[in-house]
């Protein structure tokens, strides 16, 4: 006959299996959302749209990106919402825009955090000639208190190059940590390949820098480097999602690590976590600067994609993990079950020995 305390055995092993596999799922099986982008090319970008930015409010969904044109030039920073997360509604211009000098080639989203007061953007900026400090970009700041009408910092640039990033400075993705900010981003020098650097501050606007990149490329899918980091930290964990290309360049794909401290990183060992679409698929020529948002249980990773043709546009895309996943690795509720299933197994033998 199958006991009682036989049943609880099982359940304390089926429990211990669903919380040590419940990030490998996380982690390894993505699913896209449909078989066409979500957003497309507004009127203003007519080469499409990259890096979306996404924020939930538990209401509404907010949406920056960069636009760019058919010669792949950055024309500003757009702005839509949505209810779903699925169906948006874009502003009709271009929310910010490059102005003066050291972003005066142009500029395009890095993050946005909701303090709760107030969004802060952190973007890239870009000016000076070919060659010049100015041409490897910088970090600007601006507020904002409806996520449209934006006001950049008086002191911008908030972070320059430096050693670390002396050749390149991209995509700022920054989280509230407390009263502190963390910030994550593209770096390159003379001595390293495209990489992640990471920087902290008090006030999101005086930035110290790591000494060294946090995370570089490795071998195979992104041999040629990483960039575009997106963090989420739980409170014990940092999860951070990068993009990887191969040596020549190209076929980016999205990648995933972990750390306790967000300076030594471990890689999932089933990257990358979203590879490239299907043969003939709108992003099947790569799929890149992704941003998650914490959703129903669940995790959206949205990203930008293009196709295999030289005449392929860059959109939106949005892919799913499975309900279970949950940071830090081990799902605090399958760890309850097992917990509770021990006392109970632990007790009926105390009692059956009495």
């Amino acid at each position: 006959m199958f006991s009682i305390t036989k049943f609880l055995l099982v359940m304390i092993v089926i429990s211990l299996v669903i919380a040590s596999a419940g990030n490998a799922l996380a982690e390894s099986q993505w699913a896209r959302y449909g078989s066409t982008p979500i957003l497309t090319t507004p009127s203003w970008a007519s080469g499409g749209v990259i890096r979306p930015r996404v924020l939930f409010d538990g209401k509404i969904f907010r949406m920056w990106f960069s636009g760019i044109d058919t010669k792949d030039n950055l024309l500003g920073i757009g702005y839509a919402t949505s209810s779903d997360g699925l169906k948006w509604v874009e502003n009709v211009q271009p929310v910010l825009t490059a102005g003066v000098a050291w972003e005066g080639n142009y500029i395009s989203v890095g993050s946005v955090v909701w303090t709760g007061s107030e969004f802060m953007m952190w973007y890239r900026g870009v000016g000076g000639q070919q060659g010049s400090a100015q041409a490897h970009g910088a970090v600007g700041l601006a507020t904002s208190s409806d996520g449209v009408s934006w006001a950049k910092y008086s002191g911008n640039p908030v972070m320059a190059t430096g050693s670390v990033d002396s050749d390149f400075i991209s995509t700022p993705y920054v989280i509230q940590a407390g009263s502190s900010f963390k910030m994550w981003y593209s770096c390159k020098n003379p001595l390293t390949s495209y990489s992640i650097c990471y920087a902290t501050s008090n006030d999101g606007m005086s930035w110290t820098k790591q000494s060294s990149p946090v995370l570089m490329g490795a071998s195979g899918w992104e041999t040629g480097g990483i960039y575009s980091p997106a963090v989420i930290y739980d409170g014990t964990t940092y999860g951070m999602w990068y993009t990887g290309e191969n040596d020549n360049g190209m076929y980016p794909q999205i990648g995933y690590a972990t750390s306790k401290d967000g300076v030594t990183w471990s890689r999932d060992p089933n990257n990358p976590i979203l590879p490239l679409g299907q043969s003939g698929a709108w992003d099947a020529g790569g799929v890149e600067n992704e941003c998650v948002v914490q959703y129903n249980g669940g995790f959206l990773l949205y990203y930008d994609g293009s196709g295999t043709s030289s005449t392929s546009l860059n959109y939106i895309g949005l892919a799913q993990s499975p309900a279970n996943f949950v940071l830090p690795e081990f799902s605090s509720s399958a760890l309850m079950l097992a917990i509770v299933s021990i006392i109970l197994v632990i007790d009926l033998t105390w009692h059956k020995r009495r």
